[in-house]
Protein backbone atom coordinates (compact mmCIF):
# COMPACT_ATOMS: atom_id res chain seq x y z
CA UNK A 1 0.00 0.00 0.00
CA UNK A 2 1.29 3.59 -1.05
CA UNK A 3 0.59 6.00 1.43
CA UNK A 4 0.20 9.49 0.54
CA UNK A 5 1.31 12.64 2.61
CA UNK A 6 -1.18 15.26 3.51
CA UNK A 7 -0.51 18.51 5.24
CA UNK A 8 -1.62 19.88 8.27
CA UNK A 9 -3.02 23.27 8.31
CA UNK A 10 -4.95 23.44 11.70
CA UNK A 11 -3.78 25.21 14.28
CA UNK A 12 -4.19 24.46 18.16
CA UNK A 13 -3.64 26.10 21.31
CA UNK A 14 -1.97 24.06 23.96
CA UNK A 15 -0.66 24.74 27.46
CA UNK A 16 2.92 24.20 28.65
CA UNK A 17 1.16 21.65 31.22
CA UNK A 18 -0.34 20.09 29.10
CA UNK A 19 2.74 19.38 26.81
CA UNK A 20 4.73 18.70 30.08
CA UNK A 21 2.06 16.10 30.76
CA UNK A 22 2.12 13.92 27.67
CA UNK A 23 6.18 14.70 26.94
CA UNK A 24 6.75 11.98 29.66
CA UNK A 25 5.02 9.00 27.57
CA UNK A 26 7.08 10.01 24.48
CA UNK A 27 9.90 8.22 23.21
CA UNK A 28 13.33 10.54 23.16
CA UNK A 29 13.21 9.80 19.77
CA UNK A 30 9.91 11.48 19.42
CA UNK A 31 11.14 14.01 21.77
CA UNK A 32 13.57 14.96 19.40
CA UNK A 33 11.38 15.12 16.21
CA UNK A 34 9.04 17.59 18.43
CA UNK A 35 12.32 19.65 19.30
CA UNK A 36 13.32 19.84 15.90
CA UNK A 37 9.62 20.84 14.45
CA UNK A 38 9.48 23.09 17.50
CA UNK A 39 12.82 24.54 16.53
CA UNK A 40 12.03 24.97 12.84
CA UNK A 41 8.83 27.01 13.62
CA UNK A 42 10.95 29.70 15.34
CA UNK A 43 8.80 28.17 18.66
CA UNK A 44 11.86 26.64 20.50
Amino acid sequence: MRWLFTPCTWLTTVSRDDLIERAGVLSSAKLSEIENALRLGGLG
